[in-house]
């Protein structure tokens, strides 16, 4: 009963005035703790479309379009990742510690959302001298330890994220993933470097009819010595044929009879903090390979570069922050030799914004966004939930310019 009351005051204090609002029980190797916390931060958003293209040809990836009309200007109020979580441990004896975490976005701006569906990173495992297994649904290993850079605390699902370009791309092509059904395991730092892995099984394979085998193996080395972070990240989806999902032209059966795919991501980062400054860099490569039997002429390859740069000033309560991404348009091979362009698939992210704080937990942000599309290219940078879906994003060649301001408030 003790228990319980401390842990009931703790919530109440939570929701109300109180700080991260956690809950302590003594008793030895039976002690355990949890907490309710979260972050919301709405927006004010207005998305202005110019350059769509108009009759120009396709590559030998992706058809070209005929005569087209920009979107409209269009305003929302976002909520972006806004989100709540419940997290807690125990500790176990023997250096062991049980912990676990429950995280779900909380669309506030519309009333969509369940607070139990734990769609963000949601776990449960085991930590001590070996270092930290988990089970559960969570980011990846490569998503964890690169784009460190969080313009201003506020980029996670908002048009002025690095990874809108630096990680995603044309179609289904994607390395910026939450994985469900997943194992994460953490190791011990060990003079400032660390490994992070995430394994992903598919969980429809040996079904009727199901000759694919969607594997997902994903890695990190991360460092950090003072001002100093240096990360490297690795990962690999077998059977998710983001190639032939993503150009029609050229596209391969993707049952897993006789094509299979590999498609991977090595990106490094450097984040370098000092004084009231921080710069980061991320250099990445995206390649996706198909094989097997395939006809001569469909799809073979694919690679990508791509780099960000950004930097935060701190100015006393306010905080600058510019940062710049540029995707090139790729290289590609078709089966049989056959030339292959993918002309016009570049792009390039440019963001400017900065911060006021009140407190260590409150402040007000104002940020401006301008994507540029190539040609044929389809990037986007619209916020994560807007009213129109999909229907908002970009059309080919099109460029958007998004301004925003918001406060943002954790707990």
């Amino acid at each position: 009963m003790h228990r319980k009351k401390i842990l009931a005051v703790a919530v109440a204090g939570a929701l109300g005035m109180g700080s991260a609002g956690v809950a302590l029980a003594a008793g030895g190797a039976g002690e355990s703790n949890y907490a309710i916390y979260g972050k919301l931060y709405p927006q004010v958003s207005s998305y202005d479309y110019s350059g769509a293209s108009s009759n120009v040809a396709g590559n030998d990836l992706v058809p070209g379009v005929g005569a087209q009309t920009n979107h409209t200007q269009r305003s929302t109020i976002d909520v972006n990742n806004s989100r709540i979580g419940f997290r807690g441990r125990e500790t176990l004896g023997g250096g062991q510690t049980a912990i676990f975490q429950i995280e779900t976005r909380v669309r506030f701006d519309s009333g969509t959302s369940s607070v139990w569906a734990g769609g963000r990173n949601s776990f449960i495992g085991l930590t001590g001298a070996y270092g930290t297994f988990k089970l559960g649904n969570m980011d990846t290993a490569y998503k964890e330890v690169g784009d460190q850079f969080g313009f201003l605390g506020v980029s996670s699902g908002n048009f002025v994220s690095n990874s809108n370009l630096l990680a995603q791309g044309v179609g289904d092509i994607s390395f910026h993933e939450r994985q469900p059904n997943a194992i994460m395991y953490e190791s011990p730092k060990v003079f400032g470097a660390q490994f992070l892995g995430t394994w992903g099984k598919d969980e429809f394979k040996g079904n009727p009819g199901v000759a694919t085998n969607r594997l997902l193996n994903s890695y990190g080395v991360t460092y950090e010595m003072g001002p100093l972070y240096l990360a490297l990240g690795h990962e690999i989806w077998k059977d998710l044929f983001m190639g032939s999902n993503s150009f029609s032209l050229v596209s391969n059966p993707t049952d897993g009879s006789d094509v299979r795919s590999r498609d991977s991501a090595i990106r490094g980062t450097v984040v370098l903090k000092f004084g009231g400054t921080k710069v980061s860099l991320d250099v990445s490569q995206l390649e996706l390979k198909e094989t097997g039997v395939i006809a001569t002429g469909n799809f073979a390859g694919y690679k990508s570069r791509r780099m960000a740069v950004g930097v935060e000033q701190k100015f006393g309560n306010i905080t600058g922050a510019a940062s710049v991404v540029n995707a090139d348009e790729g290289t590609c091979t078709l089966a049989g030799g056959t030339s292959c362009s993918t002309a016009g698939l570049e792009g390039r992210l440019m963001n400017l914004g900065g911060r006021y704080d009140f407190s260590r937990r409150t402040y007000v942000f104002a940020l401006y966004s301008k994507l540029t599309n190539g040609t044929l290219a389809t990037f986007s940078n619209i916020a994560i939930n807007p009213n129109s879906g999909g229907a908002a994003d970009p059309k080919a060649g099109e460029d958007v310019t998004a301004i925003g301001v918001g406060v943002s408030h954790s707990f």
